[in-house]
Parts: structure tokens; sequence; C-alpha cells
């Protein structure tokens, strides 16, 4: 193994490692089907829950900021944004 570790090129090792990260997401979206179906079947029909909601993962967040943002949301956050720098610089 060390070996073979050290012959690799920085585009194999890193096909790798994110080969590994793949697997490692799949293996904790398994658990988390399994925890939610769990969960599911005894809680009551309006304490249901879905996986995403029981077990957030690192790729819900990713899709979560990938997605398209609301228009209505994106400039109420900006006009926070800007209020809370001129009260910070005093630009009032």
């Amino acid at each position: 193994m060390p070996k073979e570790f050290f012959r690799l090129t920085w585009g194999q090792y890193n096909c790798r490692v994110r080969g590994w990260m793949r697997l490692d997401e799949d293996k904790w979206e398994h658990t988390r089907l399994l925890y939610s179906i769990l969960y599911n079947v005894n809680a009551d029909e309006k304490d249901r829950k879905t996986p995403a909601q029981l077990l957030p993962l690192r790729k819900d967040r990713r899709a979560a900021l990938l997605s398209a943002p609301d228009p209505v949301a994106a400039e109420a956050a900006r006009r926070a944004l800007i209020e809370r720098i001129k009260k910070r610089d005093n630009l009032n």
C-alpha cells in the first residue's frame, strides 16, 4: 500500500479521495434511511419526519446552498447586512 500511494499522481490521489468520500456519504445515507424507517414506524402520522429532518448530512447543506435563493429573502438579507454595516461604521 505505501508504495502504491507514493506512485500516485495528484489527479489519481484526488480521484481516490473523492471516491472514498462518496462511498462514505453513501454509507451515511443508508444509515439515515434505516433510522428514518425505524423512527417513522413508531411515530404517529402527524409526527413523521423525512430522513433529511432526522439526520442532516453535508450533501443536504450543499444542495441547499446550490439551489436558487428566494429573491425576497435575498433582498431582505442584503438590506439587513447593509444596515448592520452602517450601524457598525456609524454611517447613519
